[in-house]
C-alpha cells in the first residue's frame, strides 16, 4: 500500500512475469566507447584515437586488419585500445610502427587484445618513446620486422607488459634509462642499453644487459586478474585469475 494525498491506497498484487527492464536500454555504446571497423563509427583506429577526448575512452575494434596508429601526449587519461573479443585484430606495420610517444606523467594508455606487426615488415612492432606516464600492454602479440625489435622502449619509465607474446631481433629492446616490468607470456630475447632496467616474473627471458643496465628476475608468482575493458549491458562479468 502507498499514501496518496494522505490516504492509504492498497494496490492489487502483480501477477505474471517481471517486466523486461532491459527493453529501456539503448543498444548504442556509451559516449566514451568509440567503435572501429564493421558497423562502427570509424574506419580506422587512428581516426578514433584522434576523436577521443574523455577520460577512460575505449577504442573498441571489430576483427580485421588495420594500419598502424600513434598515441601522443594529448591522449585522454586511461585511453584503452582493444579488440572487441569476437575475432583477431591485426595491426599492419608495413609503413610504420605502432607508437606511444610523449605521454606525460599524468597520462595512462592501455593496449589489449591486439596482434601487432609482421616479421616481413621493415619496422619495429611497437615503440614506446619518451613516456613518463603508464603504458600497459596486456594480452598482445607483437612481431618485430626484419632485424627489428618487437617492442622497443626508449626513455620511458612506467611500461608494464603482461601475458604478451613478443618476438623480433630482439623481442624486447630497452634504451636510454627505460624501465619495464614484464610478467607471463613469452619473450624470445631482450637487449638492455643506456642504464635501463627490465624486471621479469614468471617469464623465461634470455639476454645480456649492457653496461649500467640491469635484468631483475623475480622468483615469485605474479597475480594477474584479467577482465574486459568494456562490458555490454546484461553481459555477465567474468574475471580470470
Amino acid at each position: 500500500s502507498v499514501l496518496w494525498n494522505g490516504v492509504q491506497v492498497d494496490a492489487p498484487p502483480h501477477e505474471g512475469p517481471a517486466p523486461d527492464l532491459g527493453a529501456r536500454e539503448s543498444p548504442a555504446p556509451p559516449a566514451n566507447v568509440l567503435t572501429v571497423g564493421a558497423g562502427g563509427a570509424f574506419a580506422d583506429i587512428g581516426a578514433a584515437i584522434g576523436a577521443a577526448t574523455s577520460p577512460y575512452t575505449i577504442v573498441r575494434i571489430s576483427p580485421g586488419s588495420y594500419p598502424a596508429f600513434s598515441i601522443g601526449a594529448s591522449a585522454p587519461y586511461g585511453l584503452g585500445v582493444t579488440g572487441d573479443g569476437t575475432g583477431p585484430v591485426t595491426i599492419d606495420t608495413t609503413t610504420q610502427a605502432v607508437k606511444v610517444e610523449g605521454l606525460p606523467a599524468s597520462g595512462a594508455v592501455v593496449l589489449v587484445g591486439l596482434t601487432i606487426g609482421d616479421g616481413a615488415s621493415a619496422n619495429v612492432g611497437l615503440l614506446v618513446n619518451a613516456c613518463a606516464g603508464l603504458v600497459l600492454v596486456d594480452d598482445v602479440v607483437v612481431h618485430g620486422g626484419v632485424s627489428k625489435p618487437g617492442l622497443r622502449v626508449v626513455a620511458s619509465t612506467r611500461t608494464v607488459v603482461q601475458s604478451a607474446d613478443i618476438d623480433g631481433m630482439p623481442g624486447l629492446r630497452l634504451d636510454n634509462g627505460a624501465r619495464v616490468v614484464a610478467s607471463r607470456g613469452t619473450l624470445d630475447e631482450f637487449a638492455l642499453a643506456g642504464m635501463s632496467q627490465l624486471t621479469t616474473c614468471q617469464l623465461a627471458a634470455t639476454g645480456t644487459p649492457g653496461p649500467g643496465s640491469l635484468h631483475v628476475p623475480l622468483a615469485r608468482m605474479m597475480p594477474h586478474v584479467a577482465g574486459p575493458l568494456f562490458l555490454a549491458l546484461q553481459t555477465p562479468l567474468a574475471l580470470t585469475l
